[in-house]
């Protein structure tokens, strides 16, 4: 049955939808004019009026960013007491507790998740276990040095221990880690310092190293696909293969004398992270792309534009019309 009120249509048989989103737009006016049909009860009446009346005030934003922020004043606090008390509670007191409070991490994980509780609860705790760990192991080395001079153990055990968690708590963000811990172990290492100062990476074995475990990285993103294991760790594969790779062929396009061979890889990256941004509509595909390229695409202007003041206007203007473009294209992925 439908009747209008004040112009509007009212759907008295809809059942599927509930009560209070049925009169969402309904005034006190369309209620007495129900009510006076003998469609609804007095009690029906006042109950409906104050349904709508109240609306609802969610807390979710705020409570989040009071966790985070608690999390972070709980991180400043133990490193500021370690550096306070290091000399008379002792460093060894000081990693255990880290180990300790890295696994109540992960059990208060385990805890949230079997609780029926949204994933993002335990999602922080996964997190603030996986850095509580890291700072732990690499305390630990510098205390102690239990892998004597070999820092790169440091970060295979990190990466490790950040894939099974990856894997066991279904987190893409652990995953994220395990693959730079993994990377720094091989060798996968920048130093800042030396771009700076001198350039040029000094590591060149980078190159290669960086397009292998990039590869590798998206062969076995594709496999897990292929066999439906984690399909939804298929993107965090690929962009973790693309950083690496673009890395690579970033590191070649300055260090190596063959400028040609490391453009046209670039622009084989940048094809490629594109075509999958497209195919699989993500964004962060896309970004990753149209950053790398463009750092390429700067490098090779400065080196041709010998003014500073024009180099500068370009970086200026070419920046200001990537983030125009990026939003642009961030809109069609978000309305699609």
């Amino acid at each position: 049955m439908e009747r209008s009120t004040n112009g509007r249509a009212l759907s008295l048989t809809d059942e599927r939808q509930p009560l209070a989103a049925r009169v969402t737009d309904m005034n006190r006016e369309s209620l007495e004019y129900l009510y006076h049909l003998h469609f609804i009860t007095r009690e029906q009446k006042e109950r409906i009026a104050r349904v709508v009346s109240n609306e609802v005030f969610s807390l979710h934003d705020e409570l989040r960013w009071i966790l985070w922020v608690g999390a972070g004043s709980l991180l400043a606090g133990m490193i500021a007491f370690a550096y306070g008390t290091i000399n008379t509670t002792g460093q060894s007191i000081l990693i255990a507790l880290l180990f300790v409070l890295s696994g109540t991490a992960f059990l208060s994980a385990q805890h949230r998740s079997t609780a029926s509780e949204p994933a993002g609860a335990s999602s922080v705790y996964v997190t603030i276990g996986c850095i509580l760990f890291a700072v732990a192991v690499g305390f630990w080395e510098y205390a102690y040095a239990p892998f004597g001079s070999a820092w790169q153990l440091v970060a295979l055990v990190c990466g490790g221990v950040f894939l099974v968690v990856a894997y066991r708590y279904d987190h893409r963000g652990a995953l994220g880690l395990a693959f730079v811990g993994i990377g720094l172990a091989i060798g996968l290492t920048v130093s800042p310092l030396s771009l700076m100062m001198q350039g040029y990476i000094v590591r060149t074995e980078l190159i290669s190293v960086g397009f292998a475990y990039g590869g590798l990285l998206a062969v076995i993103g594709s496999f897990q696909q292929y066999l439906n294991i984690k399909k939804h760790f298929t993107n965090a594969f690929m962009l973790g293969a693309g950083h690496f790779m673009f890395l690579a062929a970033l590191a070649g396009l300055v260090t190596d004398t063959e400028k040609l061979l490391f453009v046209l890889i670039i622009l084989l990256l940048c094809y490629a992270g594109t075509a999958y941004a497209r195919r699989t509509r993500s964004f962060a595909a896309l970004l990753t792309s149209c950053i790398y390229g463009y750092l390429g695409a700067a490098y090779l202007v400065s080196k041709g534009i010998a003014d500073p003041s024009v180099q500068l206007a370009y970086i200026i203007v070419s920046c200001a019309a990537v983030v125009v473009g990026l939003f642009s294209f961030r809109k069609t992925f978000t309305e699609g």
